[in-house]
């Protein structure tokens, strides 16, 4: 065989196996695509509600320091103190209800899914409660 004959050759049109091969392939990239997603996704939302718990985490020792100094400033008036003690019973039941969500997250990031990745994730009870 010479290089004339190598060059001149026509490729071969693709076969019906070379068909389903590339489309076996395309359709597998599209599937760990659609898994890369979902798991971006989920990584996201439990990095934003960690955060989210440090930033009521912080404003709760802040509601705290403000009780102190209060209660040093007039231990005898409890009642001005009701409101800071609500402030503060308010900010830790957030913190639980986020610590609620991060632990289905979590768990769901860890258990294998078997439904198909297109099916959207509820995450109702992480936006129900939006800070002010």
């Amino acid at each position: 065989m010479n290089v004339e004959n190598l060059t001149s050759e026509k490729p071969r049109p693709p076969q019906r196996s070379d068909m389903s091969l590339l489309e076996n392939i395309g359709k597998t990239i599209r599937q760990g695509w659609d898994v890369a997603k979902v798991k971006g996704e989920q990584s996201a939302r439990i990095g934003r509600l960690r955060l989210e718990m440090i930033r009521l985490e912080r404003e709760r020792d802040q509601q705290f320091a403000r009780l102190g100094r209060a209660y040093h400033a007039n231990s005898n008036d409890t009642a001005g103190l009701q409101p800071l003690i609500l402030e503060i019973d308010r900010l830790t039941q957030t913190i639980r209800d986020r610590e609620s969500v991060l632990a289905q997250l979590l768990e769901q990031d860890s258990t294998p899914k078997t439904s198909s990745p297109e099916e959207p994730l509820d995450f109702a009870a992480e936006s129900s409660q939006k800070p002010e």
